[in-house]
Order: C-alpha cells, then structure tokens, then sequence
C-alpha cells in the first residue's frame, strides 16, 4: 500500500537504493517518451512520475534517509 495525497492525485512510494539506480538508468528513456506522447498528443497510460526526491532528517547521532518516488494515480476511485 502507497500513502495517497488527501486530493486523491497523486502517489508516494519508497524506493531502495536498487530501486534508485535502477530508475535512474532508465529515466533518461522514460522522460523522451512521455515527452514524445505529450508532443504528439499521443494517450498513455503510464503514470506520470512527478518527480524522485530524498529526504534526510538528522537529529543529535543519527541520520534517517529516504528515496521517494512522486507519480499521478491513475486508478480512480469510482463508485457504481
């Protein structure tokens, strides 16, 4: 499970150092896709990765450092 925005928009997941490097290998080729598809008005429907940040927090002896990964959700909760 995924902490999603209170407005339902976006995601946050927590990568691992792999998971990082992984991203950052393919990263390149995901931004000149997605560029290409909004270029050409081209539907997709791969998520949309708003950005990968990392966050430390630092107290008195111990530091605490996450990766994490900010995309649009894309699966809406629909009622029928």
């Amino acid at each position: 499970m995924f902490p999603i925005f209170s407005d339902d928009r976006f995601v946050i997941k927590q990568m691992t150092k792999l998971e990082l490097g992984l991203f950052l290998e393919f990263a390149p080729q995901y931004i000149a896709y997605v560029t290409s598809c909004h270029e050409k008005h081209v539907p997709t429907l791969l998520g949309k990765i708003v950005g990968v940040y990392t966050v430390s927090c630092r107290t008195t002896g111990s530091a605490l450092k996450s990766n994490l990964l900010v995309s649009t959700l894309i699966i809406l909760n629909v009622s029928s």
